[in-house]
């Protein structure tokens, strides 16, 4: 796998998006395919593995503070998505990010759409900070679209930062 950065950019809705480690430097749309052209070849889009392994999805939020300065922590999590496989859901806090903690969520129904999954989380020892980010990957190459996340955040008092 290299090292490379591929940025594509959805015209219609000017949406970025970013692909690591993907050796091509050019995409076209022929005859409703997708093909990609790079120094190792011409190669079409399609199929549920990359040359046999499995195809590794995620995305992070952003880093977010929900408006508020003070210290927080995250009692649950709730999820909307659709997925054929299991996913990881890791949060991130930004004072203790060598603590994060990753859940596995499995499908109730393989394929199709996942009523909003709640998940109460066991306390955090280490849980505050004031801002969060979630890391949503899939797991053994597993197909996944997501649709809202929710949090339920616990303000802590004691502490505003600057």
């Amino acid at each position: 796998m290299s090292d490379r950065l591929t940025v594509a950019v959805n015209l219609p809705n000017k949406a970025p998006s970013q692909y690591f480690g993907v050796d091509f430097n050019s995409v076209v749309e022929f005859n409703g395919k997708l093909v990609y052209f790079g120094d190792a070849g011409v190669f079409e889009e399609g199929g549920d593995t990359d040359d046999g392994s499995d195809i590794t999805a995620w995305f992070n939020s952003p880093l977010h503070d929900f408006g508020r300065r003070e210290q927080k922590g995250i009692e649950a999590f709730g999820l909307g998505y659709e997925s054929d496989g299991d996913l990881s859901f890791t949060l991130y806090g930004a004072e203790n990010d060598t603590h994060a903690r990753t859940y596995t969520i499995e499908p109730v129904r393989s394929g199709q759409v996942q009523q909003d999954h709640m998940q109460t989380l066991k306390k955090y020892k280490y849980g505050k900070s004031r801002y969060w980010m979630v890391q949503i990957k899939n797991i053994d190459g597993s197909d996944f679209s997501v649709d809202s996340i929710d949090l339920a955040v616990v303000i802590y008092k004691r502490r505003s930062l600057p």
